[in-house]
């Protein structure tokens, strides 16, 4: 009856309108299309708050990001039931994974939706009238950002894939064809210059309805991004250059607690160069896809990073290796590294005998266990952006997502000092200032002076030393595996057999297939595709 009632609606409306007086063929306006958007700044500035919303999605920083790339680290493996985790850890997924979900394609599918997005801006903004040249550049710049951030993540991940710089105009550019390596990276370079020529330092003092907001691209994001490129290109001198640029502003510093970086009371603080703002919402119960609104608000690594013991997945695990990286050596007191307690959850009881004050205690009043007999990674889980630090946080039952709201840091200061020491070190060696921009970093956890403790290094040694340095600073913060990539490790015999001890799952590594394939149904679908190394 409610089919034949709703038929009936629909032929006596036809009959009742269709002969008409034009004047009531009004437009819906709760239907918006492209004809009636795109008309003014504010439409503009939608578009780039649209932009960034694709960095809170599954396919971008909510979740499968991160944990594609941290479990192809050394830091990182996994035993998931699904088993999407382990084949993407022992670089044996294929292109045609199914699993019910082919989620080695979101982090493809998400970023290009965030490219289209950005391209719908730079093709309106010419048709638009903006109140200064000064709001319309940094609409303008943070776009660019937020392309370059996503051909980034595109080619770490794929390697090559088709470069689309503009909005597609007919069918001719529906099919876009793989681009080169060269051609990719220029392009990022190109967009973050020109992030970087538009964007403030701050949003604090501008005029124009982003005054005051956190957590949009600065000078300092493109700066540091387009240093970080010219790294990965072997461009030493020019990434040297940006670094010290970003030194020489005094705009960034260290926090005196390394954990300020990873809760949701020190968020977009003084270190933080870039980060994904996410909100602390509670619970949602749909963790299918498509995601819920709510859903997306907050981030989701809580769960496949959390403890079983407190009701998550523990999909994956930090390694042995990383433990045994803190253990190496101690701070000035003799205590243990500070970063290991907000990196790691272990079996270490040194925390509760040596009178500082922390604990392994997670989740409240609920302790992790003490007795602990098997002493190997698979008693040891992540810290880092779970609640496990967070007190008066739990994790609901299976089931129940709950929406992290610990903002995901893609760049900190931290790393802006270690990566000027390393380009000093490419061209000259360790000299004085490379052990000066180290230590900064070390003083933090108040670690020894390596000047003193391990002076005159060979160039090797001291890129041993960055490389230690590194995991401990960035540990599970889906750095390591692509600093691996862009040292060459993988190519490299001998660091190559030092991963496989550091992570069994190097042992099925072949050649080409750091990369994730280039997903199946985008090869089906695109006639001028091709795959890649990992094909």
């Amino acid at each position: 009856m409610k089919l034949l009632k709703y038929i009936s609606v629909a032929v006596m409306a036809a009959v009742l309108f269709g002969s008409c007086d034009k004047k009531l063929d009004v437009t819906d306006p709760n239907a918006q299309t492209s004809a009636d958007f795109w008309k003014s700044e504010s439409d503009i500035a939608e578009g780039v708050v649209a932009t960034y919303n694709l960095l809170l999605v599954d396919g971008t920083f909510t979740r499968t990001l991160p944990a594609l790339v941290d479990v192809r680290g050394d830091d990182v493996n996994s035993q998931s039931p699904w088993t999407i985790y382990p084949l993407t850890g022992n670089f044996t997924v294929q292109a045609d994974y199914g699993g019910g979900l082919d989620v080695e394609s979101w982090i493809w599918r998400d970023f290009y939706q965030m490219i289209a997005k950005a391209n719908l801006v730079f093709y309106n903004a010419p048709n638009v009238t903006f109140s200064s040249e000064d709001y319309k550049n940094r609409l303008l710049g943070q776009a660019y950002y937020l392309r370059a951030l996503a051909y980034y993540e595109l080619a770490e991940n794929y390697q090559v894939v088709p470069l689309v710089l503009s909005k597609p105009l007919d069918q001719t550019e529906y099919f876009p064809s793989t681009a080169s390596e060269d051609s990719i990276w220029s392009a990022i370079e190109s967009d973050l210059l020109n992030a970087q020529s538009m964007l403030p330092t701050s949003y604090d003092n501008v005029i124009g309805a982003d005054q005051g907001q956190k957590g949009r691209a600065t000078w300092g994001a493109a700066t540091g991004l387009l240093g970080k490129v010219y790294m990965i290109r072997g461009e030493y001198t020019k990434a040297a250059a940006e670094f010290k640029k970003m030194i020489d502003s005094n705009i960034y510093k260290l926090v005196s607690n390394y954990g300020d970086n990873f809760t949701m009371s020190n968020e977009n603080n003084a270190e933080s160069v870039f980060e994904i703002q996410f909100g602390d919402f509670g619970v949602d119960a749909n963790w299918v896809e498509p995601s819920t609104s709510s859903w997306t608000q907050g981030s989701a690594l809580d769960y496949p990073y959390g403890m079983t013991q407190f009701g998550a997945w523990g999909d994956f695990h930090p390694t042995q290796w990383l433990y045994s990286e803190f253990k190496k050596e101690r701070c000035k007191d003799g205590k243990l590294d500070p970063r290991l307690y907000w990196t790691l959850v272990t079996y270490e009881q040194e925390y509760d005998t040596d009178g500082d004050g922390r604990s392994n205690t997670i989740f409240g009043t609920q302790p992790y266990s003490t007795n602990v007999l098997d002493k190997s990674n698979s008693s040891i889980y992540i810290a880092k952006y779970t609640y496990a630090r967070i007190p008066g946080h739990t994790i609901e039952g299976d089931g129940k997502v709950p929406g992290s709201g610990i903002n995901y840091r893609f760049m900190r200061y931290s790393e802006i000092l270690l990566m000027y020491a390393e380009a000093l070190n490419e061209l000259n060696g360790p000299t004085d200032d490379v052990y000066k921009y180290i230590q900064m970093v070390r003083d933090r956890a108040d670690l020894p002076d390596l000047a003193t403790t391990q002076p005159n290094m060979t160039q090797d040694e001291m890129r041993d030393q960055i490389a230690h340095e590194r995991a401990l600073e960035f540990g599970i913060e889906g750095i390591r595996f692509f600093d691996i990539m862009r040292w060459k490790w993988l190519s490299d015999p001998t660091k190559l057999s030092a991963l496989k001890a550091h992570d069994s799952e190097f042992n099925t590594y072949v050649s080409g297939h750091e990369y994730l394939p280039v997903p199946q149904g985008e090869l089906d679908t695109n006639p001028n595709l091709t795959g890649n190394s990992a094909n």
